[in-house]
């Protein structure tokens, strides 16, 4: 009977807790969200990114490569902070991306108008204010094989004071994750973090470049 009455009160501890961590975390998504405008940029915001490599192989009728990739991007957003102790302990939430603001990152040397980027990602928000998100893209460019393919990556509408281009260290172009059975393969690559100045405009608008080659798989 006593044990009977002791797995009693631990299945009640355990169903509290889980209904006690929903309703924490409902709470904090409401807090964060409720009066924040994902249409309006943080302010001044340093951007770190970094492309992670999947898979690249390149078409010797149209002479363009079509790369698949991670592109990893990790900012601050005072809006987006809490106190965990106020919560649960909770010190992380993932939200929809659609609910915070994202950098508006283009592929310049894309030969398509509209690139191809998963917006469905979660973004993952710390306590601190610390948003990282890792949407899957895929890059159409031109290029052949054996020679020089350039990845122009960078924010389309804001310059480098409002949003300072940050590589990922060590390198913000990174191929641990390519795959084995991808048909082409990297033989060399150099990336780095590249400031223009336009006719238009005073400010400097940075982008990430990144150049590559590619053979065939043997």
């Amino acid at each position: 009977m006593a044990a009977l009455h002791v797995a009693v009160i631990l299945s009640c501890c355990i169903v509290q807790t889980i209904v006690l961590g929903c309703t924490t975390k409902e709470r904090l998504f409401r807090d964060l969200t409720n009066d924040y405008n994902a249409g309006i940029d943080p302010g001044k915001t340093q951007l770190t990114i970094g492309i992670h490599l999947i898979c690249a192989d390149f078409d010797k009728e149209t002479g363009t490569v079509t790369a698949n990739a991670w592109e990893q991007m990790t900012w601050k957003d005072s809006r987006l902070k809490w106190i965990p102790a106020e919560y649960g302990g909770i010190d992380n939430i993932r939200l929809p991306s659609s609910s915070v603001w994202t950098p508006d990152l283009a592929h310049y040397t894309s030969i398509k108008s509209i690139d191809e980027r998963d917006t469905s990602a979660n973004a993952i928000v710390n306590s601190d204010g610390t948003v990282l998100w890792v949407p899957r893209a895929t890059y159409r460019i031109n290029c052949k094989e054996g020679s020089e393919c350039l990845l122009r990556i960078g924010s389309w509408t804001y310059d480098g004071i409002s949003l300072e281009l940050k590589a990922e260290e060590p390198d913000v172009f990174d191929l641990q994750y390519y795959q084995d059975s991808c048909p082409s393969v990297v033989t060399s690559h150099k990336s780095e973090v590249v400031t223009r100045y336009y006719p238009c405009c005073k400010e400097p608008y940075p982008t990430a470049d990144i150049s590559f080659t590619l053979k065939r798989r043997e």
